[in-house]
């Protein structure tokens, strides 16, 4: 069943970023969100990044229209684009939401092996970086620190540092399971 979810979401968000219809993009970003809202906490990360994404395209075609570098008439492409990225997200999203990314792997050829690892290692850490994060706001927040471009280093660096304990932590309990050991000859030393 996880291969299904990840097949669709894959194939979901192939079709959002090849065809070029506001209307697919619009319906295959509510399709992806109305799977995701059962769990409310990753319903709450992807609103919030598919907005961002959605502001950012329009933020940067109202300064290029500030600037006089395009017209007005570009206002519905520039927003075109912000959704169907945006439906990509949710598409991948609704497929990490549904599905374990680790039963993902099993399907995996053993050509790709290493790389699929890498992607489900990174989709698996994902959830505690976002939790990390939330709990370093959440910190500063109570010292009462000020907020914008001057608290960026006090989170940035200890949601990193979580990340890379998980990291060494799920890297050593790979190594005790003998995870990528196939087709490694132990030598032994005399």
């Amino acid at each position: 069943m996880s291969l299904i979810w990840w097949l669709a979401g894959l194939g979901l968000a192939t079709a959002a970023g090849i065809l070029d219809s506001l209307w697919f993009s619009t319906a295959a970003l509510a399709f992806a969100l109305a799977l995701i809202f059962a769990d409310r906490k990753a319903f709450r990360f992807y609103s919030i990044m598919i907005l961002s994404v959605v502001a950012l395209r329009v933020a940067f075609f109202a300064i290029l229209l500030l600037f006089r570098l395009s017209d007005l008439s570009g206002l519905l492409p520039a927003l075109g684009v912000g959704l169907k990225t945006a439906a990509m997200i949710a598409a991948l999203g609704m497929s990490s939401t549904r599905a374990n990314p680790k039963r993902f792997l099993r399907y995996a050829p053993t050509l790709i092996l290493e790389l699929t690892t890498a992607v489900g290692i990174a989709i698996n850490l994902f959830p505690s970086m976002v939790t990390a994060l939330q709990r370093a706001r959440k910190a500063r927040a109570l010292r009462g620190r000020s907020r914008g471009i001057s608290a960026l280093r006090s989170i940035v660096i200890p949601v990193l540092e979580d990340a890379m304990d998980d990291a060494m932590q799920m890297a050593a309990s790979m190594d005790a399971r003998g995870f990528g050991e196939r087709g490694i000859k132990k030598t032994r030393w005399r």
